[in-house]
Order: C-alpha cells, then sequence, then structure tokens
C-alpha cells in the first residue's frame, strides 16, 4: 500500500489497502458501503484504542461487516478488515480523513481519504395494477365452476442480530460510540492518569474504563468490582479485560503484572520476568479460566486454559 499526506518516508506499523474510499454518489436514505484491509509491516502491530479517529459526518464503521477492533494484535502475514458505511443526509459532497492509530508508538499514524456525494432521488412511479389471477374451471356436460385459489402470503423475514458494536475512548475518557454501540456517558471530572483502555460488558449495554494508575470507571450495566488505584504499582496499567460473564475483570501493566477482581481468578504473570518489550494487551479464555497477555514486540504469554488465538 502506498502512504498518503507525505509519509512516504515514515515507519509505519500498519499499512491500509487502499488508502482511498470513493462512494460515489448515494441518495439520501441510502447508504453504500466499502471496505479496506489493515496489515502489518512490522513483525507483529497492536491497534490502538481507539484504533480509528473520528470519522466525517455521514460515515460510520459496519458491526457486521468489520474484523479489526481496539487492541487488536496483527501478526506479520495477518490482515483484518473495516468496513465504512456513507449514509448521506443531504445533497451535498462529503469527503474527508481519518486517522488509523497502532502500536509500536514511535509508528507514524496512517491516514485514508473518504469521498462521497448524496443526491435526492426522484420519485419512484405508481406500480402497474397486477392482472386478476385466472379462473380454474371445471367444466361438467351441464354446469361449469369457477374455483379461485388466494394467493399465499410468504413468511415474514426473521430479525437480524443486534451487533454489540465497539467504543472509542480519549484519554480524558470521553466515549464515542461506533458499530451500534449504546453511549452511557463520559468522564466529566479531571482524572489523576489518562484513560489508557476500555472494555464492553457482554451484553453491551455498559462499559469499563482504565487509567494508567488503575483507577476503573463503571458505566451501563457495568459494575465496579475494584482497581489499583489506591495502590503504588511498580509499573503503569496499559489495558484491562473482562471475563466472559462480566461479573469481574483483569487489569495488566506494562512489565505483564496481573491484578483480578470480581470472579476473575489469577492464574499468573510476566511480572517477575525481563520482557524485551512491554505488554500492551490481555484477553481472556472462552471460559475465563485462563488469559493471554500480549506485548509491543508480537511476544505472547498464556496462562491457565489459554491458548493463544
Amino acid at each position: 500500500s502506498t502512504p498518503v499526506n507525505g509519509s512516504q518516508n515514515a515507519v509505519l506499523s500498519t499499512s491500509p489497502s487502499p488508502t482511498t474510499l470513493n462512494f460515489g454518489q448515494v441518495a439520501i436514505g441510502s447508504s453504500q458501503s466499502e471496505t479496506f484491509t489493515i496489515s502489518s509491516s512490522l513483525a507483529a502491530s497492536v491497534l490502538d484504542q481507539p484504533y480509528l479517529s473520528s470519522l466525517p459526518p455521514g460515515y460510520s464503521v459496519s458491526a457486521t461487516g468489520t474484523t479489526c477492533s481496539s487492541n487488536l494484535l496483527i501478526a506479520s502475514g495477518d490482515t483484518c478488515v473495516v468496513e465504512i458505511v456513507f449514509s448521506p443526509s443531504s445533497s451535498t459532497t462529503i469527503s474527508g480523513t481519518f486517522t488509523i492509530n497502532s502500536q509500536p508508538t514511535q509508528s507514524t499514524p496512517v491516514q485514508v481519504s473518504l469521498d462521497g456525494t448524496g443526491y435526492t432521488p426522484a420519485p419512484a412511479p405508481a406500480p402497474a395494477p397486477a392482472p386478476a389471477p385466472a379462473p380454474t374451471s371445471t367444466t361438467t356436460s351441464t354446469t361449469t365452476t369457477t374455483i379461485q385459489t388466494p394467493p399465499v402470503p410468504a413468511p415474514p423475514p426473521a430479525p437480524a442480530p443486534t451487533p454489540i458494536g465497539d467504543i472509542l475512548t480519549s484519554p480524558t475518557g470521553q466515549v464515542t460510540p461506533v458499530g451500534g454501540a449504546g453511549n452511557y456517558g463520559s468522564i466529566s471530572f479531571p482524572l489523576n492518569k489518562p484513560i489508557v483502555g476500555a472494555a464492553l460488558t457482554p451484553d453491551g449495554k455498559g462499559y469499563w474504563l482504565v487509567a494508567s494508575d488503575g483507577g476503573v470507571f463503571s458505566f451501563g450495566d457495568a459494575a465496579f468490582y475494584g482497581s489499583t488505584g489506591a495502590m503504588v504499582l511498580n509499573k503503569p496499567i496499559v489495558n484491562m479485560a473482562p471475563t466472559p460473564d462480566g461479573k469481574g475483570y483483569w487489569l495488566v501493566a506494562s512489565d505483564g503484572g496481573v491484578f483480578s477482581f470480581g470472579d476473575a481468578a489469577f492464574y499468573g504473570s510476566t511480572g517477575n520476568l525481563q520482557l524485551s518489550s512491554p505488554a500492551i494487551s490481555i484477553k481472556s479464555s472462552p471460559d475465563g479460566k485462563g488469559y493471554t497477555i500480549y506485548t509491543q514486540g508480537g511476544q505472547f504469554f498464556n496462562f491457565g486454559d489459554a491458548a493463544a488465538s
């Protein structure tokens, strides 16, 4: 892929393809989807939280067509897909850019350009009347009987599943929901330390934000189970992960130290190891009886029954 906005000589941790999405002309009240693929140009890259900056008006991220997500590890040779939806509300051209943010931090963010035009569609012509059904007749030598069979109505379509989506957060705790996620509030007061991670509850009706000092802030149906905000940490907290039932969570520090709360059990950490690069994320196993710690350099460490994926 070709970097955009003059970054041809920059070191990029992620590469989108293509770097320009042209949606053409789209009728008001309709939508048009275009996708691009993110790949890693290093041994491994991890998408930031958030990994996309704010989109221009009229554009959104599709939850059903997108496989990229915040804190996703992209190994060399792997890819993920982002589906952008253009839904114009006025007859005008809407152009702009958004930024893909990823680790390692010294890499240059990559921008993708968007261009689309909304227009007012002409009114649809009135439908022609349907012809009357031909009668089915049986005839005897003395009587003609006409039998008309009414049409059988088609069954109603099955309802589409409701996507949970994702959330984007700023260091000050301002939340932007994407892909159908709900907005259950943001932080409105000064923080001791910046927000570094976030996690949705299993049903998507709430979320937690975590700061670098381990302070945890819960919204919606996310319950508070504790934090390290009052502790003196060896290294700062970098991310968090909920248990599958949402009744607990783990916090992970940059040295791989793990802190468990609620029904989250402790299965081990890398706090006593010398890591070649800092830890950046943690992921629960499907049954919650283990977890995997990922580092900025692409290493991973399994604990409990976890198998890295």
